[in-house]
């Protein structure tokens, strides 16, 4: 019988866990004060310069420089550190009050203990057939039956071939897994006929995987070979079991069914609960639980401590900080489990929601202003070195009583608010202020900005006396008496006309159509001519057959009408009754009159006389009449909207059909350029 020395088992408890503390961005340090004075108000301070104030303000040389939450000088580098999944685990088992330890690797959970003992189910053997060698090596299994799964205890299942390359995975970044696995080297038998032949013992290692192979190893070789067992074959088996935790869904081993004993309940990290293998369904589902066993276990994933207290799951508190509070940490900060916690020399408290937002107050910091936003209020805070008081602009930059104050008309952008001097007191800017500037006497009379441009869109407010007045169409035009009644102006691309009320109104689009006229109305005079509609459809005028006096309109379609067929006649026939009209060349059909022309493309705007309907003018919609204006100073359609003529001293514009007195910018009220001063 071979013999063999085999060493203590050595027991690792892989259980320290460390955290890393998170802390925000490390922004610069800047001054929380920008002043301004009243000659030049709009001019930023520079970065660094140190304010002074009529009854002063206490404090270090440090003072005014902006308080950062997460500065790293007070801020204790923790040592927590993340569970690895490579670990010797320890599970006692209460029933027998005994102790068994595991190697973990991933998902995988190895036992450390061989397989001596037999199974009634499965044929098996002793090396060269000596008792001996089962007790030093390990029993070896037949081949024959697949998976082998009733040789393990309770709880375990035969190693299957993708546990063993998992293994052999973590063999290559951790060598000491041959050692703490405790791999027999005990070679394997073939049954020949009636006779076992037995190789390899103290030199190979060959452990039968539940899907019929074998892992093999040479005593002292690096990498491990995986081929097929034999079927006459026999050996050892090394049982596996399944984590109690993992860190994700994607982590959980197989749910198998075939397995003497599958998985049932794994706690997974990031869902923050328990699932369990369903084996009809093969899959795992959310248990709903937060249950565990393992008391004071820690897990520690992505920054995140989790305990087993009470028999469930929880967020560890600060007492299982490695970090301790002493005099040496106090006023110094620890982010633990996503909380911010001071030290005050001789525990962690919570931080208090002011601590949230300013950060923590120390010594360090003593003499330093911050403030904090409270809906639309802004509050001042002032460090005394243990903790943050109230402070106000007062404070910090001097009292405003009168107009004889020295900061009159002065203005401060005091954390990001800004704040004017007007001799009673420090007042927010208004809404129009942080618009354009505080409205001060160097600024009487200007525009915004000092912009004197009518086309710039900030000219609508004024410095007066009074502060910013918002301009209206009268203050840029000048009065609308009754010299400008129905004179049209285009200002900022809307068009505006003097009402006879003394107020110059918006005054619709730039694009307007002609209105119906006599001859384009359905009339005895206009029987069987088109009224209007292009060619896709025309509508004609017609008298009632049973009613001589009263007359309707027909829709009717002709031919296309376009550049190809401008001027040609088309003769429409009803069957009753027939129509003849020429193509106007831009899609409409037009009447034929005695004393007129055709109307075509080549003709718009052409003016004429008419014996039926007098002055006329050549339209879109063919000949129509035209208004006074119109015979002085010619059509005004859609074609020429907008369109400005001069008449003597005077200018027109063609404005919804009509031509109109025009009022020039050159006139108007306001009328000066950039720069050019009041």
């Amino acid at each position: 019988m071979k013999k063999m020395i085999v060493a203590k088992a050595m027991c690792f408890a892989v259980s320290a866990c460390f955290w890393l503390a998170g802390c925000g961005s490390d922004g610069s340090s800047k001054d929380p004060v920008k002043e301004e004075s009243s000659e030049q108000s709009d001019a930023p301070e520079e970065e660094g310069q140190e304010p002074s104030g009529e009854e002063g303000r206490g404090g270090n040389s440090e003072s005014g420089v902006k308080v950062n939450p997460n500065d790293e000088k007070d801020v204790i580098k923790s040592t927590l550190m993340e569970t690895e999944d490579f670990s010797i685990d320890t599970i006692r088992d209460s029933y027998r009050g005994t102790y068994s330890y595991y190697l973990r690797t991933g998902n995988v959970v190895w036992s450390l203990q061989k397989v001596s003992a037999g199974s009634a189910d499965i044929e098996s053997v002793c090396y060269d057939g000596q008792n001996g060698n089962c007790d030093d090596y390990g029993r070896l299994f037949s081949a024959s039956v697949k998976p082998a799964h009733a040789v393990c205890p309770d709880g375990l299942n035969q190693a299957s071939s993708k546990d063993w390359k998992i293994l052999e995975a973590y063999r290559s970044k951790h060598r000491e897994i041959d050692k703490l696995l405790n791999l027999a080297y005990g070679g394997y038998c073939l049954q020949l006929g009636d006779s076992l032949a037995c190789s390899g013992i103290d030199t190979t290692a060959n452990y039968m995987t539940s899907d019929g192979k074998v892992y093999s190893i040479k005593k002292g070789d690096l990498v491990a070979k995986m081929g097929a067992a034999s079927e006459n074959g026999y050996y050892n088996v090394r049982c596996v079991t399944y984590p109690t935790f993992v860190k994700s869904l994607k982590d959980l081993p197989a749910c198998d069914p075939s397995l003497k004993n599958p998985p049932e309940r794994i706690y997974v990290f990031d869902e923050r609960e328990n699932y369990r293998c369903y084996a009809d369904e093969k899959s795992w589902f959310p248990d709903f639980t937060e249950t565990c066993t393992e008391k004071n276990k820690t897990l520690v994933f992505d920054n995140t401590m989790m305990v087993c207290e009470d028999g469930l799951w929880q967020l560890a508190d600060i007492s299982y900080s490695p970090e301790e509070c002493n005099s040496k940490n106090n006023g110094k900060i620890l982010v633990f489990n996503g909380e911010k916690y001071a030290c005050n020399g001789s525990r962690w408290r919570e931080f208090t929601d002011l601590e949230d937002s300013l950060g923590i107050c120390n010594s360090r910091k003593e003499g330093m202003f911050d403030t904090l936003y409270t809906g639309s209020k802004i509050r001042l805070y002032y460090c005394n070195g243990v903790k943050w008081d109230d402070a106000s602009i007062e404070t910090y930059k001097g009292a405003c009583k009168d107009s004889s104050s020295k900061f009159m008309n002065d203005t401060i952008d005091f954390k990001n608010v800004l704040y004017v001097c007007r001799g009673n007191g420090w007042k927010e800017y208004s809404d129009i202020e942080k618009q354009f500037g505080v409205c001060i006497p160097q600024k009487l009379f200007m525009f915004e900005n000092g912009s004197y441009d009518v086309d710039n869109y900030k000219t609508e407010y004024l410095c007066d006396t009074t502060g910013w007045k918002k301009f209206g169409p009268n203050d840029i035009f000048g009065e609308c008496d009754s010299t400008e009644v129905g004179t049209v102006t285009i200002y900022r691309d809307k068009h505006y006309r003097c009402t006879q009320y003394g107020d110059w109104i918006h005054h619709g689009g730039i694009n307007t159509s002609i209105p119906r006229d006599s001859m384009h109305l359905c009339s005895e005079q206009n029987n069987t001519r088109i009224i209007s509609g292009n060619y896709e459809k025309v509508s004609i005028c017609r008298q009632y057959s049973n009613d001589s006096t009263k007359y309707g309109v027909v829709t009717t379609e002709f031919p296309k009408c376009d550049k190809s067929n401008e001027g040609e006649e088309y003769i429409h026939d009803s069957g009753s009754w027939t129509i003849k009209a020429y193509c106007g060349g831009n899609g409409y059909w037009h009447n034929y009159y005695d004393d007129l022309k055709k109307c075509t493309t080549a003709n718009y705007g052409e003016l004429a006389e008419s014996k039926e309907f007098g002055a006329v003018g050549c339209d879109d919609d063919g000949w129509r009449p035209v208004i006074d204006s119109e015979k002085k100073y010619g059509l005004c359609n859609d074609n020429n909207a907008d369109e400005i003529k001069k008449d003597g001293k005077k200018q027109v514009i063609c404005h919804m059909g009509a031509w109109s007195g025009y009022k020039d910018k050159s006139a108007y009220r306001v009328n000066g350029s950039k720069g050019e001063g009041k």
